[in-house]
């Protein structure tokens, strides 16, 4: 490879692609949630309800199994060996098993508004004492053998996957398929093998020691408000998914399963 500053020549730049790249990891992304299932848009641009800065997302998808519609706002990040993504996780508390539905209005039935709602403790898919994730870390090696944590890079991305997820719920909450129910969820996907899992007690000991997963979750619990047919509606999302792109197939999996988020079936919105 060239010394810095040098002109870059084709290795360099086959070189970059395969070590660094974020474009072919997000394609191949891209093509396991179509392998699933879904319907996906790729790398447009939406403005940021936060700074209202016009921002990029990497993948918008939706699958739909019977009534049940699942959203999700993807972040892809490809990162490296020498970078791995750490997650400090404990104990689910009560307060934070839930997550939330929606159903569009249908007027068919004069029911003209959206509506969500909450499920909560053994029943959402978030169960009470399940670890989930507090904190992340990329750990890397500085040339003198001390480390470095940062989460910056990785915290922007799941930044983007929040923030570009309110114009899913607003697309979920005017959906024209009236007669189902969705939910929107962000994402965060790694290379496999880039995703460990550290479990904390209390007190702050270690539970368990650091191990290679290939999903796991960071409670967010970020709220969002839309309005819909001229009436606020509030969402909260209440976990980010991270998975590497090996889990991936096992997440969709579980949110459609049968402790996941539509586990309850048509007693979501009993008649």
């Amino acid at each position: 490879m060239a010394p810095r500053g040098s002109p870059i020549a084709d290795t360099d730049i086959k070189a970059f692609l395969d070590s660094e790249a974020d474009f072919a990891f997000e394609m191949r992304v891209l093509h396991a949630l179509s392998q699933l299932g879904f319907e996906c848009q790729h790398g447009a641009t939406y403005p940021d309800p936060i700074t209202d800065k016009i921002r990029q997302f990497d993948i918008r998808a939706v699958a739909t199994h019977t009534q049940f519609q699942l959203w999700l706002s993807v972040e892809c990040k490809n990162i490296g060996l020498e970078s791995p993504l750490l997650v400090h996780t404990v104990s689910r508390t009560e307060s934070e098993a839930f997550h939330e539905v929606i159903r569009p209005p249908n007027p068919e039935v004069r029911r003209n508004w959206a509506e969500t709602r909450r499920i909560t403790g053994v029943r959402s898919a978030y169960r009470p004492t399940e670890e989930v994730g507090k904190r992340t870390d990329q750990v890397s090696l500085k040339s003198d053998g001390t480390f470095v944590r940062s989460d910056s890079a990785v915290f922007d991305k799941i930044s983007q996957s929040i923030n570009a997820a309110r114009d899913l719920l607003t697309q979920a909450a005017v959906s024209k398929s009236v007669d189902h129910v969705a939910a929107v969820v962000p994402v965060l996907v790694v290379p496999d093998g880039m995703l460990w899992q550290v479990a904390y007690r209390p007190d702050g000991s270690i539970a368990q020691e650091p191990q290679q997963v290939d999903r796991t979750c960071l409670f967010v619990n970020h709220q969002w408000t839309i309005i819909v047919a001229l009436m606020e509606l509030k969402y909260a999302l209440s976990h980010l998914e991270i998975t590497t792109l090996r889990g991936l197939q096992g997440l969709v999996e579980s949110l459609f399963g049968d402790r996941g988020l539509f586990a309850l079936g048509d007693a979501l919105f009993p008649r």
